[in-house]
Parts: C-alpha cells; structure tokens; sequence
C-alpha cells in the first residue's frame, strides 16, 4: 500500500517536471542559476521519493523524508534569495553557509543512491583536497581553503554545483531522454530489432548479427548501455546460447554492442551533446565526425560474430521477419530522427528541436492502434525518461562541484604536468596515460559525468600540445565509452552476465575482445583525420578508411584466429604481417607498409582458399539452398515429361536373378 501510494506521487511528479521542462522551452525567462535550482529541487524530491519507496525499516524512512524536505528548503533558500546570494559572492553569512553545507550533502547523497559510491567519494576527496591539501607532501597540494569559502565556493556562491553542468538537465537532458523513452514506448525496439533481422537471415551468426544492429539502432536513442543491454539481451542472449554460443560469448556480444550505440548517429546520447558544447560547435559536426569511426566499430563486432559462428559451425535458423512491424513503425521511428537531424543542421537549439520531435513522435504514433501507446505505457516511458535525467542530474552536480576544485587548485595543470613528466613528451604515451586515467574514472559511473570529467581534468593539457580539440575530445569519449565493457567494474558487461548467467570476468573479456576497434581507433584520430571526416583533401581521407577497413579486418581474424578456416602458422605469421604494417602505414602514412599489409591479408585469403574448407565452416546461403531444391526438382519434372509412359520395364538383370534365388526359401 505504501509502495503503491509512493508510486502515484512519484509518477505525479515525473509528469510535472517533463511538463515544465517543455513549456520552458517557450515561456520561463530566468538566469542560468535559478533554473539549475529550481532543477535540483525536482531532482532531490524525485530521488528521495525513489529511495523512500524502496526502504523498508522506519529509520531509513525517517531518514529519506529528512533528506527531501532540507534538500529541497536549502534548494528552494537558493532560488528564492538568488539576488542575496548574487550580492554577496565570496561573502556568505553563516546562515548561508548552513544551507550550503546541507545542499552539498544532498547532492552528494543522492549521487551515492543513484549510482553508488564512486563518484561521491570522488566529490568527497575533491571537496577534502581543497580545504586541506596543504598537508599533503610534495607538488601537488593547493594553498588550502577555510571551510565557509569552500562550501561558498561549491554551492551558495552560485558555483560548483550551480556552476553551468547542471544547466543542461533544464536545457535539453530531460527531454532528450524522455525522447528516448517515447521512441521506445511507441515500437522502436521491435523496429529495430526487425531491421537486425534482415541481416540475421542473410549471415551465418543470425540472431548475433541482430544483436549487434538491433542494439546498436535502439541505443542510439536511449543512450545508456546498461539499459540497454537489458531492453534487447532479455530477448537476444537466450537466443543465441539456444543456438550454441557460450554464455560469455552471447553476452559479450549484446554488451559490446549496446555500448557502442552512444557511439552511432544520429543520436549519440547526452554526452555527444556535451561535447559539442564543450567544443563550440553545432551537434551535426558531432554527429558527422562520428559517422566512421561508428562504422568500423560495429563492423569489427560483425565480423567478429561471423568468425565465431563459422568457427563453431553455429547454423541459425532463418529469423522471423514481421514485414507488419516494418511498415507500420517507420514512419513513426523514422520520421521524428529526421525531423531532429534537419533542425539541427538548421542551428535551431536542443530543447527547440527535442520539443518538437517528441510532438510529432505522439502524433504519428496515433494514427494506428499498433503504434499507439496506451496511458500506462505512455506514462511508464515519461517516469522512466524523467528518472533517467535526475540520476544525470545528480552526478553532473557532483561533477560540478569537481570541476570548479579542479579549475580553482589549478589541479588541471599539475595532473598535465605529471602525463608530460612521465610521457617525456611522447605523444603516443601521453594518449596512453590519458585513455588509463579515462578507464579509472569510467569505472562503474555513466559515460556523459565521465566525459566531462576528463574533458576538463585532461582535455586542456592535450590541446595545449598542438592537438585538434575535435580529435582531443573524441578520444576521450570513445574511452569514456568503453569504460562500460571494460573489467574490474564494467556495467554494460555486469548487466549482460546476469541475464547469460555467465562469469563477468569472462564476459567482459569477451565483450573487450569483440569490440577491440574501439580500443584502437581513436589512437588513429590524430594522425588520420579522415576518420573523422576532417582530412586535407578526398584522396588522403579514402586511402585513410581504405587502410582502416583492412587493419581491423586483419585484428579481428589474427584475435579470433580464423578467417575462412582456422589459421595455421604461416597464415597467422601473415595476419601479424599485415596488421603491423597496416598499423605503421595509419600511424607513419609510409606508401609500401600499406603495400605489404594489405598483401599479405590478400596472401592469407588466397592460403585458406586452397587449403579448402572443412565441413560446416561456410555452408552455402539460403538462397543458394533454395536454387538447388528448384533445380532438383525441375529436373525430375522434365524426366516424367521425356520419358515414355508405355515403355515395358527392362528384364531383370542375371546379378538380380542369382540374388533372388539365393534368398528364396526354395
């Protein structure tokens, strides 16, 4: 009864802030702060009522209830006295300080119930390290901050938390993802699980090949991996260890490529959004720029899974393709996904074109029952859109409150100080160190807070050497990213083991291994801006994806150890041959390492077609199936109509006649 009367209140909610978000976008005329405000009010109430309805002991009720009503008075204190606050910056009475502790507090606890204790413990270190960095040894330490300056620094003194990361969630996050849900709500995975399909029947993997589209389509509107690793593994996972995939290979696969859907346009998820705000840039640059390197990564996972299933001789059954399905949603789908694009590449802002899309998203979902949402599903993707965009909310806070530290110590400075110290100047060591330190902040955390983290932490330090900040930030990302399927902590792999109910070691060593392109791409930004659709002239920017297609063809069989059949020594000898030199050619652009490599990946075809091909491993396509059975069955036709009907049946042979007699029972 509670839990049911929380529910009501929690949906009400989510109704109320998706409602104001939209009229916002035409009708609230306030500073930046105060609509941050007014944005962590609904977003300490939101997660306070989703604690309060999971705990179960009175204390812990008691306890939540205190954290909704102080968090949203010290919020609300912000809201109503901004023009106080705003008057006496750097200057906080102590009643302001009181109300700034708490809401640092709130944040900070609301991100730890949102999504665990890394990044509060990382805002907690942070917040310690300004006041009291003094007492640390050596370099690193800052002069350190009394307690008011610093809790003025971090809330009250309209900074920190209000500091400008949190005004993207009144801006566009909301809408942006509640877009996501609605596209959801109305069909979108069955739509894009439908188009998975399609290649499922034509490939040997099948239902991976699926996997790997239908995840990588429906992410790109959620973005989030974790997510949806659970929206299509529920359905793919199953059926690929049916089909005699290993548990760990099966969630290897969906977890590789539900995490690469933040990486495929034209909805690249919130971070992509961020990016182009942090490089002053319109989003379509973004989403332009991330058209290759998206490519690669899912073709790399494509061919990964064909390996596989010729490998283990996995013979899927031909997937159900509902045509219905098709028809019906790609209007709905596809029209609102233009619609976005096209405004966007008009320069018309997030909220505008999100406002509009989700509008005619319900619209065209209206005109047939099998679209239609009902109220339940309808308010069912709202609560969950909404809930997406608080727990958001809660850790760019958090990140905020980083980020000033970060600029107000300089901390920025020292930690690029300390990559160049130890890289010696060396770039691909320097990039090494950076893709690390994006791998221990992406740990367990969602891939947006981690990539603005490292957009402000490192970002600098590498434009500052003379890289394209476009190039910068796109490593980061891409790392950000991977940090979902790469072990010890690795979401989108964890999600995906418990549904394979398969080792989550296993299970994110496969998914690092089928997605090894993301690992390696953005190492090649620098030097082949192409990749990006940046490059000098046509000619430079081809040869760059033409040797690209053939690097990460050559590192996907040399990892899988199989292209037509499996490799033998010569043959692996010249896959490393061919990805060395391909490799060297992306990095040094020398004409005869392209030469070599892609000679030898010719050699290594050319080697395993004369060494034949043993049963099962390329059986022959349906279609050709189906050519074989007309033939056969043409041919018995023309043989009844040739054939005379009269004709006396011939004698029996002598062999025929001994035979009978030897068995006759005279």
């Amino acid at each position: 009864m509670f839990e049911n009367r929380i529910d009501q209140i929690v949906a009400m909610l989510a109704w109320i802030i998706f409602g104001y978000f939209m009229l916002s976008v035409w009708t609230f005329f306030q500073t930046s702060a105060e609509q941050q405000a007014i944005a962590l009010v609904f977003t300490i109430a939101f997660i306070g009522l989703l604690m309060l309805r999971n705990a179960k002991q009175a204390i812990k009720r008691l306890l939540w209830i205190a954290f909704i009503v102080l968090g949203c008075l010290a919020d609300a204190y912000v809201k109503i006295y901004y023009d106080h606050l705003e008057f006496n910056r750097g200057f906080p009475t102590d009643f302001d300080v009181y109300v700034g502790g708490i809401l640092i507090l709130a944040v900070l606890i609301g991100c730890w119930a949102a999504w665990g204790p890394v990044f509060s413990l990382i805002g907690s270190s942070a917040i310690l390290y300004l006041i009291y960095g003094n007492l640390l040894p050596g370099t690193m330490y800052p002069a350190g901050m009394p307690v008011s300056d610093a809790i003025s620094l971090m809330s009250v003194g309209l900074q920190g938390i209000f500091s400008g990361l949190l005004g993207v969630v009144p801006e566009f996050l909301i809408l942006l993802v509640v877009f996501g849900s609605l596209l959801e709500a109305v069909g979108a995975n069955s739509f894009f699980m439908q188009l998975g399909n399609i290649a499922g029947r034509v490939l040997q993997g099948g239902p991976a090949h699926a996997a790997v589209i239908g995840s990588g389509l429906v992410g790109s509107t959620t973005g989030a991996a974790a997510a949806n690793v659970v929206i299509t593994g529920s359905m793919t996972i199953p059926l690929m260890k049916r089909l005699g995939y290993s548990p760990a290979t099966a969630a290897g696969i969906e977890a590789a490529a539900s995490t690469g859907s933040q990486l495929m346009p034209p909805v690249m998820g919130v971070a992509a959004f961020l990016m182009a705000d942090f490089l002053g840039v319109s989003y379509v640059t973004v989403m332009l720029a991330g058209i290759i390197p998206a490519f690669f990564y899912y073709y790399g996972i494509g061919l990964s899974v064909q390996l596989i299933a010729m490998k283990n001789d996995i013979r899927a059954p031909e997937g159900k393709l509902d045509r219905t399905v098709i028809k019906h949603l790609a209007p709905v789908i596809l029209i609102p996904i233009a619609v976005l694009i096209v405004l966007m590449t008009m320069s018309y802002s997030i909220a505008y074109t999100v406002f509009f899309c989700i509008f005619i998203l319900l619209g065209l979902s209206l005109f047939r029952s099998t679209t239609r949402p009902t109220l339940k599903g309808l308010s069912k993707a709202v609560v969950g859109g909404v809930t997406i965009g608080i727990k958001l909310a809660l850790v760019l806070a958090t990140v905020g409150m980083v980020a000033q530290i970060i600029i107000t110590t300089g901390l920025g400075g020292k930690v690029a100080f300390v990559i160049l110290e130890v890289s010696n100047g060396n770039l691909a060591v320097m990039l090494l160190l950076t893709a690390v330190l994006c791998f221990l902040i992406g740990q367990g955390v969602p891939t947006a807070p981690a990539y603005v983290l490292m957009a402000i932490l490192v970002a600098p330090s590498l434009t500052r050497q003379g890289l394209e900040p476009l190039y910068v930030h796109f490593f980061i990302f891409y790392f950000a990213v991977m940090a979902a399927i790469s072990p010890p902590v690795a979401l989108a792999s964890l999600t995906a083991s418990k549904i394979a109910d398969s080792g989550m070691i296993a299970t994110g060593l496969q998914a690092v291994k089928l997605a090894a392109g993301g690992f390696v791409l953005p190492f090649l930004f620098f030097t082949n801006p192409g990749l990006l659709m940046n490059a000098d002239s046509f000619g430079a920017g081809f040869v760059s994806i033409v040797a690209s297609f053939a690097f990460v063809s050559a590192m996907t069989i040399m990892l899988f150890d199989f292209c037509l059949i499996k490799l033998n020594w010569k043959e692996r000898g010249l896959v490393v041959l061919s990805n060395l030199s391909l490799f060297w050619f992306l990095i040094y652009h020398t004409a005869p390492m392209l030469v070599v490599g892609i000679i030898a990946g010719v050699a290594v075809f050319v080697l395993q077609k004369r060494r034949g091909q043993p049963k099962g491993s390329l059986p022959a396509t349906r279609s050709e199936e189906h050519t074989s059975e007309l033939q056969s069955q043409a041919y018995l036709v023309c043989r009844l109509l040739l054939e005379p009907k009269n004709t006396p049946p011939p004698p029996p042979s002598p062999d025929r006649n001994l035979n009978h007699n030897a068995h006759s029972p005279t």
